[in-house]
């Protein structure tokens, strides 16, 4: 590759997995044994340069019944690093399922979930497509056991039940941990009619504070670790024609002051019309100092500190059953941006999306346009940008297999007349078959331009292939990447 003019890079990516299972008469028993490795050659200016990293490890299902499952899960992560192994200390998980899964208990580095993400994450998620068909809602506390992409985590105990009655449930859910958090969910939802039911659910538990980050030294407002108290209180009734979701979260500070939060989501149907509306402030950010309007529980400063969407839909059904359904996203943010000098940065967005489906072919396009403003004292760095952009993507099913295509484009806006415009486009084509040894291939391709002048190009090729027997399952993938 060294006929390129700038440099070029090349990525050999292989991953191999390995399972085997084994049924016995008595339960049905498996055990598989997973390992992934990636290779990464990079040619820069004639010289190469090797590293890899990856994982290994096993899923044991020693006994699996309706009454009692039980599973153990053994995974590490090892990679190279200026030319020294580094490998990862094991992450361990145990979890077994009694009385039908009714009662849950597992140990070791867990991940947990649910109403745990709301109190780590309350500000609602603004997605890049105006087409929303869920309306989601997941009160309580879950876990997952570790993985061959799992991220390193300190150990955990957790444990669940779920009492059923006749006119609904009631569920239980906790956990604790070694990084001295703790947390307890409890929630009830009452059944009216078949299609209509009330779901509520509280939250309350205790995390440590980590306050010595970049960020709050710039602002002369670090502090020691301060375990906080968090609560959360979440709140749905949802039926075919009206789904209303409320959340409130409530977080100590180490300012002697309480935060919290709210959030109400809410959906209207009416035949083929739907119309969402999301909205999340932090009343208390008036009372705090002002660069940190909240600290959520995994120590992230929260810098929203109010949003609004509103998301109209509507779908059409052709002669041919063909399914049409537009959408219109209009969503504004304010936030604080910026070190010493904290500034309110207003966001507005505006997405337009139409989803084309058939039965065996589906087109989506997305055209969007943002931008921002500042107000308030000037000496940050942040600047506004202001953008637009489209991306149109396809799929199409044929006997043989599936392919797959995506095409994109934004462009940034100059912010002075010494600014240059930024173009990025970006093209993906994919195929994948069942019949061809579950094949999959691809290529992407994508190049950034300033003032019409290329300054980054990259190509992608991937393979990836499964091959599949009665007791393994192995799985090879390469990939090769160009920049230039």
């Amino acid at each position: 590759m060294t006929y390129l003019h700038f440099y070029s890079k090349y990525t050999l990516l292989l991953l191999c997995f390995f399972s085997v299972n084994r049924v016995s008469s008595q339960s049905f028993s498996s055990a598989i044994l997973k390992s992934s490795i990636t290779l990464t050659e990079t040619l820069k200016d004639n010289e190469s340069s090797f590293l890899y990293k990856g994982a290994a490890g096993f899923s044991l299902v020693p006994f699996n019944s309706k009454n009692f499952t039980l599973r153990a899960d053994c995974f590490s992560k090892f990679s190279e690093t200026d030319k020294k192994p580094v490998f990862q200390s094991p992450q361990y998980s145990v979890n077994a399922g009694l009385l039908n899964g009714k009662i849950q208990l597992a140990a070791g580095n867990l991940g947990t979930g649910k109403s745990i993400s709301l109190l780590k994450k309350p500000v609602p998620q603004i997605k890049s497509s105006a087409v929303k068909k869920t309306f989601s809602f997941n009160p309580g506390i879950s876990f997952s056991p570790v993985s061959l992409s799992s991220a390193e985590k300190p150990a955990v105990f957790y444990c669940s039940t779920a009492i059923p009655a006749k006119y609904g449930s009631s569920s239980f859910s906790g956990f604790i941990s070694e990084d001295n958090s703790a947390a307890f969910s409890a929630g009830t939802k009452i059944k009216f009619s078949r299609n209509a039911f009330l779901h509520l659910n509280t939250t309350a538990g205790v995390f440590e504070l980590q306050g010595n980050t970049q960020y709050l030294k710039k602002n002369s407002v670090s502090f020691d670790s301060f375990t906080a108290l968090v609560l959360g209180a979440e709140a749905s009734f949802q039926s075919r024609p009206v789904k209303v979701a409320f959340a409130s979260t409530f977080h100590q500070s180490p300012w002697s002051m309480w935060w919290y939060t709210c959030t109400i989501k809410s959906r209207f149907k009416a035949g083929s019309f739907l119309l969402d509306f999301d909205f999340f402030t932090i009343p208390s950010s008036k009372d705090s100092p002002r660069a940190v309007p909240l600290i959520s529980a995994d120590s992230t400063v929260v810098k929203t500190v109010e949003q609004a969407q509103i998301n109209p839909q509507y779908v059409f059904v052709t002669s041919s059953g063909a399914i049409i359904t537009a959408g219109l996203s209009l969503s504004e943010t304010w936030k604080l941006e910026g070190n010493l000098y904290p500034q309110a940065v207003n966001t507005l967005r505006c997405n337009l999306t139409v989803l084309y489906e058939q039965k065996d072919s589906t087109v989506n396009l997305n055209v969007f346009s943002a931008g921002n403003h500042l107000y308030g004292n000037p000496g940050i760095q942040f600047m506004p940008e202001k953008y637009t952009g489209f991306s149109l993507s396809g799929k199409k099913n044929f006997s043989s297999g599936i392919i797959s295509c995506s095409l994109s484009a934004k462009q940034v806006q100059p912010l002075t007349k010494n600014d240059t415009v930024k173009q990025t486009f970006t093209q993906n084509l994919s195929f994948s078959s069942n019949k061809i040894l579950d094949l999959k291939a691809g290529v992407s391709a994508s190049q950034t331009l300033k003032n019409g002048l290329r300054e980054r190009s990259s190509l992608t090729v991937s393979l990836k292939q499964t091959l599949k027997t009665p007791h393994s399952r192995t799985t090879l993938s390469a990939q090769f990447k160009t920049e230039f």
